[in-house]
């Protein structure tokens, strides 16, 4: 796949992360990014082999349209920096989110069910408000899993209004399949990666959405690399008049009824840093910007993401000496087994919410048989073996002496459509005890 040599690009942008529009109205903002702009050309061609350093070049500055640092590292609240509005972020009632600590960037940590953040349109740059013939998004995501069994994604980040096809919305659905879709007024385009460079869990992906009208082209990177390409009708994306969202889609499914009741279509991870630019920025931009960014990212895994004691200060009712999940939904432990020098011990595991759906295959590790020590699950649902689930099963050894699941794999959700699957442990490969990865096998 090779990039479309209409893109966007530039031999004039050099680094300088200090020049950046922190406006807080339109004559301002438009002053400034006129400003920076200048300033940029000045220091490129004062500049001698790139001498500025960062991850932002001068002129990029300027073409800033909406920069979530989400950086604040506690409280109940973030700000997007080029309007300057601070909002409050959702998170189980009155309660303050949780963040990912790091030693240069944080991360804010979206739960799966309720933890959102919105802006008004007039609480945005005024870009948001106008046509865009080109727009950037460029974010760190690392999600502890994926999608809402249902027909709608969970966004990243959106301002869309699908009924007149107006804006755009960046995110992820059931399998780790990501999209970038944008309106321009008489279509809906879209883009999707849906094979090969899926969106990870328990580590940080660097995605990067770039839409150019002039070009006609949609483009979706992933660490710096081009991974997805299309072409479209040229023209613009029509300005949505409603609130830009993170983490949460407009549209949703629910699941449950009464007072009890669980939303779907919402992201479960962190985010560390989003911005988007009224630019299309090429693929050595995109790629020098990963290269810049990628050391300074807060430290991510299952336990930084999952295994976090926090998140139950002060909460009466979650026993302290229980095999628990660390958190969300679990029942029925089963596959008890014992493998060089290690106890095992599994249990059916909803990672996105509270509630029964999306079954994985939750894991703990005990020396002893009294402390057992939450690790990665060892299963979770996957398109072509176990869309609907990774439901019940066992263990055992093989005639070779290695680790095996059997389990039941469902493949329709909703009915009882299923097969049985096994899946093998890497332990041959990788010697490790705790038995984190699997190689799973259809039948």
């Amino acid at each position: 796949m090779t990039e479309n040599n209409k893109q966007s690009d530039s031999t004039d942008r050099w680094s300088c992360p200090a020049l950046q529009s922190d406006s807080t109205d339109s004559i301002g903002h438009v002053a400034r990014r006129d400003w920076l702009q200048i300033i940029g050309r000045i220091a490129a061609s004062a500049s001698v082999g790139g001498a500025l350093t960062g991850s932002v070049t001068a002129s990029h500055a300027g073409s800033k349209v909406g920069d979530w640092p989400l950086d604040e590292g506690s409280g109940d609240s973030t700000v997007e920096s080029v309007a300057g509005h601070q909002k409050h972020v959702a998170y189980k009632g009155d309660r303050d989110p949780l963040w990912i600590d790091g030693k240069d960037w944080h991360g804010l940590l979206f739960d799966g069910y309720t933890t959102w953040a919105a802006w008004e349109p007039d609480e945005l740059a005024p870009e948001f408000g106008r046509e865009l013939s080109e727009l950037t998004i460029d974010t760190w995501v690392a999600p502890r899993s994926h999608g809402s069994e249902s027909n709608y994604i969970d966004p990243i980040v959106e301002k869309r209004d699908r009924s007149v096809q107006q804006g755009f919305t960046f995110g992820v659905d059931n399998y780790g399949h990501w999209t970038f879709q944008v309106g321009l007024g008489d279509s809906w385009e879209e883009i999707w990666v849906e094979s090969g460079d899926l969106i990870d869990v328990y580590e940080w992906n660097h995605l990067t959405a770039v839409f150019d009208g002039n070009a006609g082209s949609l483009r979706l990177y992933k660490n710096g690399t081009l991974v997805a390409e299309s072409s479209i009708p040229t023209g613009t994306i029509d300005p949505a008049d409603v609130a830009l969202k993170l983490g949460r889609n407009s549209r949703m499914d629910y699941v449950g009824e009464g007072s009890d009741v669980w939303k779907q279509n919402m992201l479960n991870g962190a985010i560390s840093r989003l911005e988007t630019y009224d630019i299309a920025l090429s693929g050595s931009e995109i790629q020098n910007k990963h290269d810049n960014e990628v050391g300074d990212l807060p430290a991510t895994g299952y336990q930084e993401l999952t295994v976090n004691p926090r998140q139950y200060d002060g909460d009466n009712l979650r026993p302290e000496y229980h095999a628990i999940a660390p958190t969300h939904w679990m029942n029925e432990p089963h596959g008890p087994l014992y493998f060089d020098g290690k106890y095992h011990l599994f249990y059916q595991h909803n990672p996105k919410g509270s509630y029964w759906r999306q079954i994985h295959w939750g894991h703990w590790v005990s020396d002893d048989m009294v402390h057992w020590n939450p690790v990665e699950e060892a299963l979770r649902p996957e398109e072509g073996i176990d869309p609907a689930g990774c439901w019940s099963g066992d263990t055992a050894v093989d005639t070779d002496g290695y680790p095996k699941l059997l389990y039941t794999a469902g493949l329709t959700e909703g009915t009882d459509d299923q097969a049985i699957a096994e899946a093998t442990s890497t332990f041959p490969k990788d010697d490790d005890v705790a038995l984190t990865d699997w190689n799973k096998q259809g039948s």
